[in-house]
């Protein structure tokens, strides 16, 4: 077979990687992905029979953000990781870490003389 010249029904090897990276790209592509909106139920830890309350949590793994609407309180978080496996970030009053297995979350605030720990779960928000 002389250079530049294909059998019908083969495909050169550097054609088949450039189309596999293709479709791995196009798969794994960020600027498709959205930010993902949960909504969590949490309750303090130190209280098994305290009332519990509703948190809602958005993330942009694209952009490594985090945000809470925490009451009538928006945080945005500083420090923010997003893996495979939690969700985490920080501000100056809290924490929060959500496992991405389980959707399970805890919430820290730091007051001058304690720290609350209130934990749950999240689901996805409606809509």
């Amino acid at each position: 077979m002389s250079e530049g010249k294909i059998r019908r029904g083969v495909v050169p090897v550097r054609v088949a990687f450039a189309s596999l990276t293709l479709c791995i790209a196009a798969t794994l592509n960020p600027a498709a992905a959205k930010p993902v909106e949960l909504r969590c139920v949490i309750a303090d830890e130190a209280q098994t029979d305290g009332p519990s309350r509703t948190i809602a949590v958005r993330y942009d793994e694209q952009a490594k953000t985090l945000e809470a609407q925490d009451g009538d309180k928006a945080r945005i978080y500083r420090n923010v990781t997003i893996s495979t496996v939690s969700i985490n970030g920080s501000d100056d009053e809290t924490t929060i870490g959500i496992d991405r297995s389980s959707s399970s979350i805890a919430f820290q605030t730091y007051r001058s003389d304690r720290i609350v720990t209130e934990i749950g779960s999240c689901k996805p928000a409606p809509g």
